[in-house]
């Protein structure tokens, strides 16, 4: 019984994973950030790591849209990113209840906390940008760790109403 009730959850995964769409990669600044951590690829922004990076946003539209989508912030503890068990493995859970899902990948703030707030800010406004094409009318933001200080500030210390999240999901 337990090896049927596996193979079943396996192939309802499988099937998922099959079914998913390939992701749209979104640069956040195009032109160029207006605020800088203050890094570069020869000094960490913070911690160990170098990371010298351009922000990025990786939508994955739902295949039947549900108005829902929801922008994923991963943690790391501000010194990385921990970008694909905290938040990226969610798209195919969100996505096959209808909910479009994104990640971004926020820059390390190295001494300057606007920095990940002010690459989330610029995400929620491209995907309120995008709302109509990706059929959502709610957009919550979800975070882990420091990604779920970075969510819950975004939340709070919104600019206006494009960068005001309609719900938040924090853990």
């Amino acid at each position: 019984m337990k090896n049927i009730i596996t193979s079943m959850l396996l192939t309802a995964i499988i099937a998922v994973a099959a079914n998913s769409a390939e992701p749209i990669i979104i640069k956040v600044w195009p032109g160029g950030a207006p605020i800088s951590n203050g890094s570069t690829a020869d000094k960490p922004a913070s911690g160990g790591q170098a990371w010298y990076f351009e922000p990025i946003l990786t939508v994955y539209p739902a295949e039947n849209p549900n108005g829902l989508a929801i922008l994923g912030c991963p943690g790391g503890g501000y010194y990385m990113l921990s970008n694909n068990h905290e938040c990226k493995m969610f798209h195919e859970f969100y996505n096959s209840i209808g909910i479009t899902f994104a990640c971004i990948d926020y820059r390390m703030p190295g001494g300057h906390k606007e920095v990940p707030l002010s690459d989330v800010q610029e995400a929620m406004r491209i995907m309120k940008a995008h709302a109509e094409e990706w059929k959502f009318d709610k957009l919550g933001i979800m975070g882990a760790s420091a990604g779920g200080h970075v969510a819950s500030t975004a939340a709070t210390h919104y600019t206006d109403d494009i960068t005001k999240p309609d719900f938040q999901i924090l853990f």
